[in-house]
């Protein structure tokens, strides 16, 4: 994954760290206010050229419907979908 580009917003894990830095790739980091944003974190996504990204489910979910509405296509070849620990009442 040489040349990589990894996207670290604040919902994701050390992963992108990680990889970054195990491949040589390159790591974004993302503003909060651009985080909360799908389209903004979308154009964000197309403009670094992103190759791995790292989110939940639901954050992935907008980032669909992002990416459907601006008509922009992205470099993405891998997405992690991580999951929230729940907090189960026993």
């Amino acid at each position: 994954m040489s040349g990589a580009c990894f996207i670290l917003s604040h919902s994701t894990s050390r992963f992108g760290v990680v990889g970054a830095l195990h491949c040589g790739g390159r790591l974004v980091l993302v503003p909060g206010h651009i985080a909360r944003s799908a389209p903004d974190f979308y154009t964000l996504v197309c403009k670094s050229s992103a190759t791995v990204l790292n989110q939940t489910p639901s954050a992935f979910k907008a980032l669909i419907e992002a990416e459907r509405e601006s008509g922009v296509r992205n470099q993405l070849r891998y997405v992690i979908l991580e999951a929230r620990p729940w907090s189960l009442p026993l």
